[in-house]
Order: C-alpha cells, then structure tokens, then sequence
C-alpha cells in the first residue's frame, strides 16, 4: 500500500508541475503585447479602426486574402501614431486600452477558476466600466465619417484608393 500513496503523489507532483508550467508560459505569452491602437485600412471597407493586434492582422492578410489584394492592404495598413489622433480618439483609445486590460484580467482569473471567482467578478465589473466607456467615446466621435482624418490619411496613406466605403473601388 504504501508504493500505492508514493506512485499516486508522483503522478499529483507531476501534473501539478505541468500545470505551473503552463501558467508560466500563459505570463511570459501575455507579457509581450500586441502592437494595438487606431489604424487606417485594418479591413477593405473602413477608414479608420481599432485594431488589437497588428501582426496578427498582417499575418491574416498575408495568408488568407487573395494575392492580387495582399500588396495592397499591406501597404495601406498603417496604425496611426497616438499622438497625431485627433483629441477626443485619445480617449477612446484609453478606454480600449482599459477595456483589453481587463479582458486580460478576465482571462487571468478564468484560468485559475475556483480560488480566482472574485477576482473573476472584479474584472467583469471593471471591463463592463471600460466597454460602457468605450461605447459613449465611439459613438460621441463617429469613427467611420469622422472629417478630421482626412489630411492625416492622405498625409500617411499617398495614392490611396480610398471611395470613402472600400480601398477597392472597382469591386463595388
């Protein structure tokens, strides 16, 4: 009996080593952030977006947009520096920025479940706040139509074929 208890504390050890482990990697994963903020052509048919992760959608566009588009959205895609939004993007920048931050929260406290269920329901609360304020900056500032873009598009976005609804034009 007792190599019975010994195998069974070997095989707990074990798991509880692999499930540190993982927990370690989901930190050192979650510490290198996402090149995120308001970009111009994330997707064909809007001007200005969010975007939470720019590699990714540059990977996306690379391996699953049609071929003779790639070059094209790759070169039209650009984030805007967060120091030439206009004013009140800036906010609404902020409360994205605190909106991701308590998604990562969240996910934190999903991960490690039971003993987390407070932290959990801390940061629920806190990404309701951040959505709810996100919400009132988007729609107080009307991101698709919004004029004060122009110069700064065609400034960073030269020969672009932007309509006002696609980058694609004839395809409309």
């Amino acid at each position: 009996m007792p190599i019975r208890i010994q195998i069974v504390q070997t095989k707990c050890l074990t798991l509880l080593r692999a499930v540190v482990k993982s927990w370690q990697k989901q930190e050192t994963d979650m510490s290198r952030a996402p090149k995120s903020g308001f970009a111009f052509h994330c997707h064909h048919d809007v001007l200005v977006e969010f975007v939470w992760d720019y590699d990714e959608r540059v990977r996306d566009i690379e391996q699953n947009k049609p071929k003779r588009e790639v070059e094209l959205r790759l070169r039209l895609f650009k984030m805007i520096p967060e120091e030439r939004l206009p004013r009140g993007y800036k906010r609404v920048h902020k409360a994205r920025a605190a909106d991701g931050k308590a998604r990562a929260a969240d996910g934190k406290a999903w991960a490690a479940d039971g003993k987390a269920r407070t932290a959990y329901d801390k940061a629920w609360a806190a990404y309701d706040k951040a959505r709810a304020a996100y919400g009132k900056a988007r729609a107080a500032h009307l991101l698709r139509h919004d004029a004060r873009f122009g110069r700064l598009h065609t400034e960073l976005c030269p020969k672009c074929p932007w309509d006002g609804t696609t980058i694609f034009p004839s395809n409309s």
